[in-house]
């Protein structure tokens, strides 16, 4: 990663926008940033940490601190970045969060921490998370990792050399890439930590499965089993105690079935005479049943034999009330006739009473009618020039509308003019402040300016010598020399001060201007305003203005409202006149339709009345012939008819059904006892009172054979069911512990847990072949920076046997031969041999395979800790270490690299900020 162009604005010391252009600078070589103390050299250092990871070069300076203290409130505070990674220019822009003017009022708001990456293709990338994780990927380190490569801040040089094997680990892995063998390390401790649990798992089934062993009281095996419960047995002697119980309970078993066997053939012998003793009772039984319900039977069938006979007897009679029956049904419709003619002869009377109701009540309403139009035809006469009063009103109406909008124009005009008056008056006491403000600050500057210039004079004046001529006017006699004043300003105190001035005079100027344009605005509403109100032929104040609309509008509104209420009189009066107009003609039709339907209906009367007349005549006619008063009569004749045949078909139907039913009852029982009394010949007559007892004893012995064997049976397959999971359970816990012997031992040596030896993890095993090759690189530099004295070696034994150790360092002191810990070192030989370590790290990660590019390197002090000889290996080290395609950036005081380097970044101080210039 090399740094193109750093663009900062109001970011730390740097006020506005300050641009750095390090192309200038090339791709190789070492330059210096130089300067004012606190004029912002580390700040550039900030800026590209700051860029590309959000946070500073250096732990002391965070994010939100680097906001510029010099900037004005509407300068942003932002730092972009252009780096060139393996030949792809990127650009990154962020800044923090800071308080800034609202874009709307006077009051300061906060601004949100914002970052944008866009990629060499073109891509943007935003959001804090993604960038960051984007950068990461194209430079290949994170913030901790590039500052121990890449930007050694203030302070920081001594944290790679002093680092622990665990902290050294942490860097290592995202560098070189070793975290597949840390999740390798994880993987195995969780294999471990499963295989444990699943054993410990089997051991508990396996015990589970124990304890539910059952044996028989007094078998002989309940101690074994009591011993076996309390784990006090090997498997294999457990096993054994299982296979032996299953085999007696099975035998047990299978000689209990035997003993069922025979006893279920002896009851079911007995239960079979027992069953045919039973049944010849219960046939006895039938018989006699079946004697007795014959005789019942028989005696039934006598009775109703004697009633049918007597039905048959009466059989003509019913005949002759069936004939009678049809005989009235036949002139029953003549009677229907004759109602229907009846009613509707009815309905014609009724018909006829109704149209004479009508023709009186039709002749009526068309008397009404003609004495409503003679009247409406008058009123029509009222309305003739009812039009022309409603334009008249209309114009009226329009006049009064234009008076009320110029009235409205006018009291937005007068609220108008009352806001600006309001806001004249603020703007007025705004700028009497500021011009007070003004007045002190720039009173206090004149004072402390003069105080200033009397502070020269004196500074000046302590430089006279008597008989030695004076700078100014040439005297060689000082007679009154100036003299210094106590607490006079710096220049750089007036130059602020004079800024506050200046600023506060531009604020005043604005000030004036505002309140004269807001005054402007107030003068034109009024003069507008007049304008309007003279329209109405009146002339007034401002202050008379108010009270002139008011008024103005409140005749106005009376005056409408009059005007309104006659319009909407006459408007009910045309309404009137147009409704007259349509009901005049619907009259006049209705009427006709009226003496149309009196004459219809005068014809259809005459007719009724002649068919009424008919009607009655046939009537007449019809009655005489009818036997009954009516149809209801001869209805209720034909009803006690059918009830008398009916009764006597029904006592007939029964009779004979009876007779049938008891006759066939009969045959059926006889046949049933000769059958019962061939049964009961076909059976032995015996006393089974002995077979019940010895069934009895018989059942409860069975009982007792049946409770040891399902017990029996119980215990089989409860222990049968054990011994084949047992079985299973010793195969996987005989595979469970061989699996976790050789894992754990696995696990043990790749995460340095063997007993009795170093705690070197497999992680750490890798990396310590990156260690000495860095180590080695490192050697290269550190011989010449100490003229061969020292050397750098990886610690081959730990401190102790707990913790993880093989990545600490020791140094070689070929002047006294002793191997000491680096910590060990001053402070200039802690410098020449971080540097060292810094360079050897650096080019151990670019030269691995996919490595990362470090095509720059950024030191900020550390190199005044050295003497002049260390001063110059160090510089030929870090020239010789650039190559082709390394730049190296010092930040530094000492004043003799000025003299040694031809590149550098002078950084200056002023009173407006820092600027920066470049020398090449």
């Amino acid at each position: 990663m090399r740094p193109l162009k750093i663009t900062m604005s109001a970011f730390g010391p740097y006020a506005g926008e300050t641009v750095i252009d390090m192309e200038c600078l090339g791709s190789n070589g070492i330059y210096l940033i130089t300067g004012d103390t606190g004029a912002g050299k580390t700040t550039i250092f900030d800026a590209i940490t700051y860029a590309l990871y959000g946070n500073a070069s250096g732990d002391t300076r965070k994010a939100g601190m680097l906001r510029s203290k010099y900037a004005t409130p509407d300068t942003p505070t932002f730092v972009e970045l252009v780096f060139l990674y393996k030949e792809k220019a990127y650009t990154i822009k962020r800044n923090p969060e800071y308080e800034r003017p609202s874009k709307k009022g006077d009051k300061m708001v906060p601004q949100k921490a914002e970052v944008v990456l866009t990629l060499d293709d073109g891509e943007i990338i935003t959001g804090n998370k993604d960038v960051e994780n984007k950068v990461k990927d194209i430079i290949g380190v994170d913030c901790n990792q590039f500052r121990q490569i890449a930007m050694i801040a203030q302070g920081e040089f001594k944290k790679l050399l002093l680092s622990s094997t665990e902290d050294r680990k942490k860097i290592f892995r995202e560098i070189f890439k070793t975290k597949n063998y840390e999740i390798f390390q994880e993987k195995l401790k969780d294999n471990v930590r499963v295989l444990s649990n699943e054993y410990e798992n089997i051991k508990r089934s396996v015990a589970q499965y124990v304890d539910g062993i059952l044996c028989p009281m007094d078998c002989g095996d309940e101690v074994l089993v009591e011993k076996a419960k309390k784990g006090e047995m090997l498997f294999e002697d457990v096993a054994s105690l299982i296979d032996n119980l299953v085999l007696k309970d099975k035998e047990a078993y299978e000689h209990l079935q035997i003993q069922l066997k025979e006893l279920s053939t002896r009851c079911s012998v007995i239960d079979e005479k027992v069953k045919e003793s039973q049944k010849r009772k219960e046939l006895v039984l039938l018989e006699l049943e079946t004697r007795n319900k014959l005789k019942a039977a028989t005696d039934m069938r006598i009775h109703w034999k004697g009633e049918l006979g007597r039905c048959e007897k009466e059989e003509s009679h019913r005949e002759q009330l069936i004939s009678e029956i049809a005989r009235i049904e036949s002139i029953l419709p003549r009677y229907q006739e004759c109602a229907r003619i009846e009613k509707r002869n009815e309905e014609c009377s009724k018909e006829l009473v109704k149209s004479e109701e009508k023709i009186s009540a039709l002749t009526k309403e068309a008397e009404r009618i003609v004495k409503l139009n003679v009247s409406l035809k008058e009123e029509m006469t009222q309305y003739s020039n009812i039009g022309e009063e409603r334009l008249a009103l209309v114009a009226q109406k329009e006049k009064l509308d234009e008076k009320t909008e110029v009235l409205n124009k006018a009291k937005l005009g007068l609220k108008e003019y009352y806001t600006l008056s309001e806001q004249y008056k603020r703007a007025v006491e705004k700028y009497n402040e500021l011009q007070k403000e003004y007045d002190d600050k720039k009173q206090y500057y004149d004072g402390q300016e003069r105080i200033f210039f009397s502070e020269q004079a004196g500074l000046l004046a302590s430089t006279l010598t008597d008989n030695e001529p004076c700078p100014v006017c040439g005297s060689l006699r000082h007679p009154k020399p100036a003299i210094c004043l106590e607490n006079a300003p710096t220049q750089a105190e007036l130059n602020a001060l004079k800024i506050v001035v200046e600023e506060l005079m531009n604020k005043v100027s604005l000030a004036s201007k505002n309140a004269g344009d807001i005054k402007k605005d107030a003068e034109n509403k009024e003069s507008n305003l007049m304008e309007l109100l003279s329209v109405e032929g009146e002339k007034c104040t401002i202050d008379d203005a108010q009270e002139i609309i008011e008024n103005r509008n409140k005749e106005n509104t009376e005056k409408f409202n009059k005007i309104k209420e006659e319009i909407e009189l006459i408007d009910s009066k045309i309404k009137r006149s147009k409704e007259l107009e349509e009901l005049l003609p619907q009259n006049e039709e209705k009427l006709a339709q009226i003496n149309d339907m009196v004459v219809e209906l005068k014809n259809d009367s005459a007719g009724k009345k002649v068919l009424i007349r008919q009607l009655a005549s046939q009537i007449e006619s019809m009655k005489k012939e009818f036997e009954h008063e009516n149809s209801d009569e001869a209805k209720m004749v034909i009803s006690k008819l059918r009830e008398e045949e009916a009764v006597q078909k029904k006592q007939y139907e029964t009779a004979k059904d009876n007779y049938n039913k008891y006759d066939k009852e009969a045959g059926i029982l006889e046949n049933s006892i000769a059958e019962y009394k061939k049964q009961i010949s076909q059976l032995e007559d015996i006393d089974i009172t002995g077979l019940l007892e010895e069934r009895k004893g018989l059942g409860e012995e069975q009982k007792k054979l049946e409770l040891l064997g399902n017990e029996a049976y119980r215990r089989y397959n409860n222990n049968a069911d054990i011994k084949s999971k047992l079985a299973k359970l010793s195969d996987n816990m005989s595979d469970t512990e061989e699996r976790l012997t050789w894992i754990k031992a696995l696990s043990d040596t790749a995460n340095g847990r063997i007993d009795g030896k170093e705690k070197i993890m497999l992680e750490t095993y890798i990396q310590m072949t990156y260690f000495e090759r860095i180590i080695s690189k490192a050697n290269l530099r550190l011989s010449k920076m100490s003229n061969n004295q020292y050397k750098l070696v990886r610690r081959k034994e730990a401190d102790n046997k707990v913790s993880q150790s093989g990545l600490e360092l020791d140094v070689i002191d070929y002047y006294n031969g002793s191997i000491r810990s680096v910590a060990s070192l001053s402070g200039g030989e802690q410098f020449k041999a971080s540097l060292a370590l810094a360079l050897g790290l650096s080019d151990e990660v670019q030269s691995s395979a996919g490595g990362i590019s470090i095509d720059a390197m950024f030191i900020d002090e550390g190199f005044g800790s050295l003497d002049d000889e260390s001063l110059e290996q160090a510089i030929a080290t870090l020239i010789s270490s650039c190559g082709e395609n390394r730049l190296v950036g010092i930040i530094s005081h000492v004043s003799s690299l000025k003299n040694r380097l031809d590149k550098m970044i002078i950084v200056k101080k002023n009173a407006n900020g820092t600027s920066v210039s470049i020398e090449v």
